[in-house]
């Protein structure tokens, strides 16, 4: 894993004492309207830490979990981005452009040849992003969801 050059910052793989930290980030970057939306997306990512082969990715600065990307790596050649997210203290310091680097080298090391990424329609600063990375809106996806993709 990397350690950056903002000070105590690094990328590691998860642990499940990260948990805590994981519902400070996303309470933090997503609006929650109820409890059990928060219990749903936990849900989710403990299954895809199960299933990520190592690609559940934590940013950290100084021992404090600031953000998180879970890459998986699906049989069909193509990786997943199944979430990302980054304290929004830490927005616009590299974390996320960190975490996206690595998890794009993980599915390449998996042997993926294309990622696909879920993006709320209306959340215009995450398409920016993703767009930066080269992935291109190629799908309507569920409920208020757009697919999007890249080779790599």
């Amino acid at each position: 894993m990397s350690e950056g050059g903002n000070g105590g910052i690094r990328i590691r793989k998860f642990s499940p004492r990260d948990m805590d930290e994981i519902v400070r980030v996303e309470r933090a970057s997503f609006d929650y309207s109820s409890v059990l939306g928060l219990l749903y997306w936990l849900t989710y990512y403990l299954i895809y830490w199960l299933i990520s082969q190592g690609g559940f990715l934590i940013a950290e600065d100084n021992e404090r979990v600031i953000g998180f990307a879970i890459a998986c790596s699906l049989p069909t050649a193509q990786g997943e981005l199944a979430a990302m997210a980054v304290d929004p203290k830490y927005w616009r310091m590299g974390i996320g452009t960190g975490l996206m680097e690595e998890a794009v080298a993980h599915l390449k090391g998996k042997g993926m040849r294309r990622i696909g990424v879920g993006v709320m329609r209306d959340n215009t600063q995450a398409i920016d992003f993703y767009r930066r990375f080269g992935f291109h809106k190629r799908a309507r996806g569920f409920g208020i969801y757009d697919r999007m993709f890249r080779v790599i």
